[in-house]
């Protein structure tokens, strides 16, 4: 058995970004928009469609003043399709759906408050400062 090769290239765990997407969340409830920033960053190179980072990352870069990339981070939310978790049966896929329908919910709300589309599109944006909507 290779044991080394079993242990340091497995694949990445999706469960792992959740964790450090739980854990910059909580920095984010903190204000600590510095490290909330870091912890999403690690979980979206362990999943890049975990639509909770996507969307708490929005909201870091939000008061970041960075609108152009939120909203870029909101439209993503809006294009990952929810996870149904493998073999918890058909309450826990459709409570998941419902999570992300509400995710969805979550980044278009953040997107009108910014005045932005769902879609890109060129010309000029409000200059308002929203208070972004975080997911739990």
């Amino acid at each position: 058995s290779n044991i080394p090769a079993d242990f340091f290239y497995k694949k990445p765990d999706p469960e792992n970004s959740m964790a450090l997407s739980d854990i910059g969340f909580s920095e984010l409830r903190k204000k600590e928009y510095g490290k909330a920033r870091q912890y999403f960053k690690e979980s979206l190179a362990v999943d890049p469609d975990n639509p909770y980072a996507l969307l708490n990352m929005g909201v870091v870069l939000e008061h970041e003043g960075n609108r152009e990339q939120a909203a870029a981070m909101y439209r993503k939310v809006l294009k990952v399709r929810a996870a149904q978790p493998a073999g918890k049966g058909k309450a826990a896929a459709k409570a998941a759906a419902g999570r992300g329908l509400g995710l969805r919910k979550m980044a278009e709300d953040n997107l009108k408050r910014l005045h932005l589309p769902v879609k890109p599109q060129s010309g000029p944006q409000s200059s308002a400062t929203p208070v972004p909507r975080p997911a739990p």
